[in-house]
């Protein structure tokens, strides 16, 4: 009973944290590739204001020759064409490469693509369910976000 009540005590600090977090707009959320864009959506609806998104990778490496990269700024992108989030931006740490990447996003927008595949699907269901003019879907999909 004892170990119960600690762990749920350990669990509300966590959640205070969280909401601690939240209320500072200062904060930056820093997110791997490998995140749900949508647990995104749901932390901004908790903090009530859009969040400072930072897209990384954990382990980053040159795509060319697989030597360690380092950080090399960020830039902005749009997501759903409202949705800005930063990327980060690496440089190859081998002098003789120098490659320069940046974080994939391929899993929640396709490449050369400003629409989440989420959202994607969401016009084509849209159009196969009631046959909705694109106009009219994408009027209820703006209400939305």
């Amino acid at each position: 009973m004892y170990q119960n009540n600690n762990n749920l005590s350990r669990n509300l600090v966590y959640v205070e944290e969280v909401f601690k977090f939240l209320e500072n707009e200062d904060c930056e959320v820093y997110v791997s590739s490998e995140k749900d864009f949508e647990f995104l959506s749901a932390l901004e609806v908790l903090a009530g204001r859009p969040l400072n998104v930072v897209f990384y990778e954990e382990n980053p490496c040159c795509p060319l020759c697989n030597s360690e990269s380092d950080k090399n700024g960020r830039r902005i992108r749009y997501i759903n064409m409202n949705k800005p989030v930063k990327i980060q931006k690496y440089i190859c740490s081998d002098k003789n490469c120098g490659k320069f990447h940046e974080t994939s996003l391929e899993k929640i927008v396709p490449k050369n693509c400003n629409y989440a595949y989420k959202l994607r699907f969401e016009v084509i269901e849209q159009l196969l369910i009631d046959y909705s003019s694109l106009n009219k879907i994408s009027k209820q999909i703006n209400q939305n976000l």
